[in-house]
C-alpha cells in the first residue's frame, strides 16, 4: 500500500517574519558561551597525564 506524502508547511506573512526574527536573535546568542576556562583545565589535565606516562 502507498503511504500518503504530506506537504511541507510554508510560513507566510507575520509568521514568517516572526520566525526569521527569532532565528536571527538565536544565532546571535549561539556563540555567547565562553569555554576557555574549561578548555585550559582540560589541557592542564592532559599535560599532567602525558608527563606521568613518560
Amino acid at each position: 500500500m502507498a503511504t500518503v506524502i504530506r506537504s511541507i508547511p510554508v510560513l507566510r506573512g507575520k509568521e514568517a517574519v516572526d520566525f526569521l526574527e527569532k532565528v536571527t536573535e538565536n544565532t546571535k546568542k549561539r556563540a555567547s558561551i565562553d569555554f576557555r576556562e574549561q578548555f585550559e583545565n582540560a589541557n592542564k589535565i592532559l599535560i599532567k597525564s602525558l608527563r606521568k606516562t613518560k
